[in-house]
């Protein structure tokens, strides 16, 4: 019998990281920026402060049943979810009981805003992968595009993570998204680069709004800016795996198997057809199923068909 989780979803194929089992440490929406660009929602709680906002026992459970109960092994453990996971004050904590459990390796998704928090940079470091977004640098381009919470210092939060770097044996990813029209420009191309190079993490993550955003504001950069943005850093983006490469899992149904994907974004019909292996008749009627008992909806993004969770906004 499926088990249903509070705080762990998927695992759902991840261009970066393969087959990926998540972990919500927030249970809503909560950060310290609200990115016109997220596919999640708008954030409702706007903050730095820092919380044990789920039961880190609650969270370690969950985890332990379900590598207790499934056999096959996911790529990565992934703290992403709802907002910022570094607010959730355990995280080191609950990165160290991971370790204990499993050799599965441990991937942080973070704004980058807490970098300069000295528990969160300790935490940080008992990670195995952890990838810092680092959209913008010119403050009317992050008032735009991040509408952070006030009085964040980025170049305190560059050099933090530069010293980060030095400090981490992991594998440190610097994660850029641009948007049309805020920071698809030459000045941000510029103090970007130089943010990189000072940092000198082991990749870049460069990519545009590719789903609908939950602001309707953000809109893609053409191909022609990414390889221009590409080729303007001075170290190569990391490889991203095709998600044709990725095995379709066992551990849940095919319609589990779509419902824990589209939790976590929205995706067209060739992206979910890619992502789960489910053959292209199957999928057809699985989506209509789904759509017709209300569990999904569909929504057009730029004459594109998405599939998103009901009750997202």
């Amino acid at each position: 019998m499926k088990q249903n989780y509070k705080y762990i979803f998927g695992p759902v194929p991840s261009r970066r990281f393969g087959l990926s089992l998540g972990i919500d440490l927030l249970g809503s929406k909560i950060c310290s920026m609200d990115c016109i660009y997220c596919e999640v929602g708008r954030t409702s709680n706007l903050t730095m402060k820092r919380d044990e906002y789920v039961p880190a026992g609650e969270v370690l459970d969950e985890l332990r049943n379900f590598l207790e109960t499934n056999s096959e092994k996911p790529d990565y453990i992934t703290f992403s979810g709802m907002g910022e996971p570094t607010l959730h004050s355990g995280i080191g904590y609950i990165i160290d009981r991971i370790h204990e459990m499993t050799d599965i390796p441990v991937c942080v998704l973070t704004n980058s805003t807490t970098i300069t928090n000295e528990e969160v940079f300790n935490a940080l470091l008992r990670a195995d992968v952890v990838v810092p977004s680092l959209d913008a640098l010119n403050s009317n381009s992050i008032k735009k595009l991040n509408k952070p919470v006030e009085g964040l210092d980025f170049t305190k939060i560059v050099e933090k993570l530069s010293e980060f770097k030095k400090a981490f044996k992991g594998r440190l990813l610097i994660e850029i998204l641009f948007v049309k029209g805020i920071n698809d420009n030459e000045s941000e191309l510029e103090v970007l680069t130089k943010a990189v190079n000072i940092i000198h993490p082991d990749g870049l993550q460069i990519h545009t709004v590719a789903r609908p955003s939950m602001s309707g504001h953000a809109d893609p950069v053409s191909d022609e800016f990414l390889e221009y943005a590409r080729n303007y850093f001075s170290i190569s983006s990391s490889k991203i795996d095709d998600f044709n490469k990725i095995n379709k899992n066992n551990f849940i149904t095919d319609e589990d198997l779509i419902v824990s994907l589209l939790k976590v974004r929205s995706c067209h019909f060739q992206e979910i057809l890619d992502s789960t292996g489910i053959t292209e008749v199957k999928l057809k009627k699985l989506l209509d199923g789904l759509n017709n008992k209300g569990e999904i909806r569909k929504i057009n993004f730029n004459d594109i068909t998405y599939y998103k969770i009901t009750g997202s906004k």
